[in-house]
């Protein structure tokens, strides 16, 4: 039963500790029994209290197999062929799973399966691979990634008997974490350097991008299911202890590892997980549980309670709003009307005013590093898609043209043309599924939408209104435009269906030369130009409505910011002050927050 207290006349609740905001949030890593032998890169299957660990490198390539039964390892019958680097079936049991891909004196194709009791040969893998991901049961499988080298889009499920390649990634990636089904997966991380935050969400037919990780990491693992997982460990540095939890639309960190780590097994679900072994960075022996009280305290929206432990009055909310923007890294070349894609931690800047027009930049989270030059540099132009697969769509290069440029992480190379020159507009979406929204041509403004498929466009559905320099969020079937010149400033906002444009709310500050990002259920949309001032102006969409945040530090519009970063984690980058800049402000969200009130 609830204890209360009367505090200055009021009944409030007292606790001696605070409640939580998600009850994941409780969850804590504690010390399992040790592996009975030390090594990484191995391969795993089961649950925190019935799991098989099998594989690895010791350094030396090894086929030893454990079992755990939630106390101690068990050595098992070894696996045939000694590899390491292989994927497991996260999703099976201690007596039934499957060690697919790896490396033996090469990169392998070869699969074998376990009985419980002994380990048996199937079919190979189409593609022979290490670094890849895994997903499944032993009956139904899936494999993604990995590095043949280089890094590979490659997916193949496996039915029981036979592997079939299906939709590939649409990041190439290695070392790249992942769990679920074979038809309902996450593949998360991963190479190529810098390592990435990118997520993808598998739907048993193709691959979307879904919200990143806070942190761009390799060598990670896994537990869980597609709307719930949990991530652990891995690279930058030499491991890491950072931990978090998915909920099927944000991530978010929680209870961090006691050993920084990489290159271990993880196996079990997002609320009782496992990590086994890996390197410290030296190998170690080393199991962690993570699991949740059985009794959470969990903060209710507006609840309010007194802590006896602080003698303090507390109170919860939830209040994604509160964030603000902090500098960051500055770019090496000042400029404006730049275009930008990728998340916070993992971006692409190129492009803006001369001298700077053909300049391309990446970000790392920290440093802006100058790599390979446009072909034809500019201003104006659309963009979109991540780190190692970018799009730039048309723009002023000089006068208005109709040329795209795909970024493969290392140089440019320009693919087929827009059906018709364009300035102005804002891109959506990754560069194998993209939207080029809300066109502007000398005469007159266009409110033409075009698609891209990875090889060529088609005219998609109509915008209500044209609104050229605005911004946009989202993906090819679920976007978002707001703000722009019509001409003149407006506030306009249309959100996208896969099928339908709908004007919603407006802006609460008309303006144009806006940056966006984000989707169509939860965007944010900052700085721009309300002629003669420069907006420092930052509003977030909340589905409905738009309400004002916290404004960057530096006015300005044209930014080049992360085209595909989140609402909770933007980046702005460069921008027209006047004149261009090499600023960059990273904005922070606030999910949820616990105020202590004090007296007024």
């Amino acid at each position: 039963m609830a204890d209360y207290s009367t505090e200055k006349g009021f009944t409030i609740q007292s606790l001696a500790t605070d409640p939580v905001a998600n009850v994941v949030a409780a969850g804590t890593w504690a010390s399992g029994g040790a592996l009975t032998t030390a090594r990484t890169q191995m391969g795993g299957s089961g649950t925190q209290t019935a799991g098989l660990v099998f594989g690895g490198a010791v350094p030396a390539n090894s086929k030893l197999n454990e079992s755990y039964d939630g106390t101690s390892w068990t050595e098992e019958a070894d696996i045939l062929v000694a590899k390491s680097n292989g994927a497991g079936t996260p999703e099976g049991t201690s007596t039934a799973a499957l060690y697919f891909g790896g490396y033996v004196s090469d990169n392998s194709a070869t699969n074998e399966s376990w009985n419980g009791t002994s380990w048996s040969e199937d079919a190979d893998l189409n593609t022979a691979r290490r670094g890849l991901g895994g997903a499944g049961t032993q009956a139904a499988a899936l494999g993604f990634g990995g590095n043949t080298p280089p890094e590979t889009v490659n997916t193949e499920v496996w039915n029981g008997t036979a592997w079939t390649e299906v939709a590939n990634l649409n990041v190439a990636r290695g070392s790249v974490a992942g769990a679920g089904t074979s038809t309902a997966a996450l593949a998360v991380g991963g190479d190529p350097v810098p390592v990435n935050a990118y997520t993808e969400k598998w739907d048993g037919t193709s691959w979307t991008e879904v919200a990143d990780i806070n942190t761009g990491r390799n060598e990670l693992e896994a537990a869980g299911i597609s709307t719930s997982m949990l991530v652990f460990g891995g690279v930058p540095g030499a491991g890491t202890t950072s931990t978090e939890f998915y909920d099927g639309s944000t991530w978010t960190e929680v209870g961090a590892l006691a050993t920084a780590r990489q290159s271990m097994a993880g196996i079990g679900t997002s609320t009782l997980a496992l990590a086994a072994g890996g390197g410290t960075p030296s190998v170690t022996t080393a199991t962690e549980e993570f699991s949740i009280p059985s009794t959470v305290s969990l903060a209710q929206e507006g609840q309010v309670w007194y802590n006896t432990t602080s003698t303090v009055l507390k109170g919860f909310a939830l209040d994604i709003g509160a964030g603000s923007w902090a500098a960051g890294g500055a770019l090496n070349g000042a400029v404006a009307y730049g275009m930008g894609f990728g998340t916070q931690t993992a971006a692409v800047a190129a492009g803006g005013n001369a001298p700077h027009g053909d300049l391309t930049e990446t970000y790392d989270g920290t440093t802006w590093t100058e790599v390979g030059d446009l072909q034809t540099g500019g201003i104006y132009a659309g963009s979109t898609g991540t780190q190692t697969a970018g799009l730039i769509i048309g723009g002023e290069r000089p006068g208005i043209v109709a040329i795209c440029e795909e970024w493969d992480g290392t140089s440019w190379a320009e693919v087929n043309n827009l059906p018709a020159a364009v300035a102005k507009s804002s891109g959506v979406g990754i560069q194998t599924a993209a939207l080029s929204i809300s066109q502007s041509t000398p005469t007159p403004l266009k409110i033409n939408v075009d698609t891209y498929d990875g090889t060529s466009w088609t005219e998609s559905t109509n915008l209500n209104s044209g609104h050229a320099d605005a911004a946009g969020a989202g993906n090819q079937t679920a976007a978002l435009i707001a703000g722009g010149e019509a001409p003149g400033t407006v506030g306009t906002t249309e959100t996208w269906n896969g099928s339908t444009w709908t004007e919603v709310n407006n802006l609460n500050t008309a303006r144009y030369g806006v940056k966006g990002t984000g989707t169509n259920a939860l965007a944010l949309v900052y700085g721009g130009f309300i002629p003669p001032t420069v907006s420092t102006k930052t509003e977030l969409w909340d589905g409905t409505c738009w309400t004002e945040v916290g404004d960057l530090a530096t006015g300005r519009f044209g930014i080049a910011g992360a085209q595909n970063a989140s609402a909770t984690a933007a980046l702005a980058a460069g921008g027209n002050v006047p004149p261009g800049t090499t600023l960059t402000e990273e904005w922070t969200a606030a999910t949820s927050s616990i105020k202590t009130f004090t007296a007024s």
